[in-house]
């Protein structure tokens, strides 16, 4: 019991740092619903591959009961333009596994998500950002989770973080 005890308390301090929670609302770097939006916080975006398979990989930590299909994927320039999507643009929404596998794919053409629509968010998930040869590093682009109101009455709202 103390060591299940001593570990939830290692695991929140971790979700505080790496999250930076709390935040106070407004302030610079404040995602999910810290900040008043949305029901999930997102995590540093880290920049891999390069030249052709551009992407960004990003931790989640869901407040709970959120399924994919509630949320609308955008990507906005520094000023809050949305970008024109490309045929290459995906999210993935990775599971570790064993074996690792991909639970969740939104298309940003269609707006719409193409697998799991109905998949529950947890924090053993990942999203991956997919941009093929769209090289979006340093330009101060974000990508916005849009929460969409349900009739069972579920929080609307957004949650942001910018891409490096």
């Amino acid at each position: 019991m103390a060591a299940a005890i001593v570990a939830a308390a290692i695991l929140l301090t971790v979700l505080a740092v790496t999250f930076e929670w709390p935040s106070p609302q407004g302030s610079p770097g404040c995602t999910g619903l810290e900040c008043g939006g949305g029901m999930v916080a997102i995590g540093s975006p880290v920049a891999k591959g390069g030249p052709g398979n551009y992407s960004y990989i990003m931790a989640i930590a869901p407040s709970g009961g959120a399924r994919w299909g509630q949320v609308e994927i955008t990507l906005q320039d520094s000023s809050g333009g949305s970008l024109t999507p490309s045929s290459h643009w995906s999210v993935e929404i990775r599971s570790p596994g064993p074996p690792p596998s991909t639970v969740a794919i939104f298309d940003f053409e269609t707006g719409s998500w193409t697998l799991g629509a109905t998949v529950l968010m947890t924090s053993a998930q990942s999203i991956d950002l997919q941009l093929g040869p769209t090289d979006l590093h340093g330009q101060g682009d974000s990508i916005v989770l849009h929460f969409l109101e349900t009739s069972g009455g579920s929080e609307s709202g957004e949650t942001s973080t910018t891409l490096p």
